[in-house]
């Protein structure tokens, strides 16, 4: 990872004043003064994949590193389970249902302030590099700027026509049955772009004029499926015992119904063999 680096969040200079609930509107600007927030944010990293969180196997360093010199969260989860109602929690501080965000074709309402907002009230300079499930017009939600676009595309891709509706699905289960090692994909481009794009954000900042603290968010889509790497980082794992799920998927017919018809619609209903299975946990 590019920025192994992480700055803490002082709560008396979050906000303007103790008060639970604030209008960003409203707040008054601070003399800036308040601490340089760096956010790190990884798509579908399981705590159960990190060396620091007690995994004997995976080879996370600069991870490690963080977690060693800061304060690492055992339980704390997300809100939802898709990565779009996820995203808006997290940005909103409030729940996917209170904010009517159900799935990834969800609009998070430009009305609803986010963490992004109150920083820029208190006179943070804000950014965001990578990927964060913006859908509809308004793809900044408080940012003052974006460095890279997103990965998807920002207008209701994600919304389904329901009068077209059929079988199949955009999501199959070729994330896995195809996972492995390449040279180049989609992902990693954009990855590498979200880190080269912060890391020369951060430079600029430097040499700016510009004295108001900052605050960047740098979000990368990976581990999120599917499960590709390059030729070096799935040699790191060479002859590792990497363990299989230690809970067996259940048989499609002794799963509940809605189970059974996202797994038919995604067609997962047939599984995956054991060699499936552990190419796309080492590539993952």
């Amino acid at each position: 990872m590019h920025l192994p680096v992480a700055f803490p969040v002082r709560k008396d200079r979050l906000y303007a004043s103790d008060e639970p609930h604030h209008d960003p509107g409203k707040m008054t600007m601070s003399n800036n003064t308040g601490p340089n927030i760096l956010v790190i944010q990884a798509d579908q990293m399981a705590a159960s994949a990190l060396s620091a969180y007690g995994n004997s196997f995976t080879k996370t360093p600069h991870i490690d590193a963080l977690a060693g010199q800061g304060t690492t969260f055992r339980n704390t989860y997300c809100a939802f389970p898709l990565c779009g109602p996820s995203r808006a929690s997290m940005m909103t501080g409030q729940l996917p249902s209170k904010i009517r965000a159900y799935d990834n074709a969800a609009e998070l309402m430009s009305e609803i302030p986010t963490f992004a907002h109150y920083l820029r009230a208190r006179g943070y300079q804000t950014s965001l590099s990578g990927k964060m499930h913006f859908v509809g017009a308004d793809q900044l939600h408080g940012f003052e700027r974006r460095l890279t676009s997103d990965i998807y595309p920002g207008d209701f891709y994600w919304t389904e026509n329901m009068a077209t509706r059929t079988a199949k699905t955009r999501s199959d289960g070729r994330a896995v049955t195809q996972s492995g090692i390449c040279k180049r994909t989609v992902q990693l481009d954009y990855d590498e772009l979200a880190m080269a794009n912060a890391e020369q954000h951060l430079y600029d900042i430097a040499r700016s004029s510009d004295d108001r603290p900052f605050m960047s968010v740098v979000s990368l889509t990976h581990p999120h499926d599917p499960y590709y790497c390059t030729q070096p980082f799935w040699d790191l794992y060479e002859g590792v015992d990497i363990p299989m799920p230690a809970v067996p998927a259940l048989p499609i017919d002794e799963q509940d119904p809605l189970t059974r018809y996202i797994m038919i619609r995604h067609e997962l209903d047939d599984g995956f063999d054991e060699d499936t299975m552990m190419r796309s946990r080492r590539a993952y």
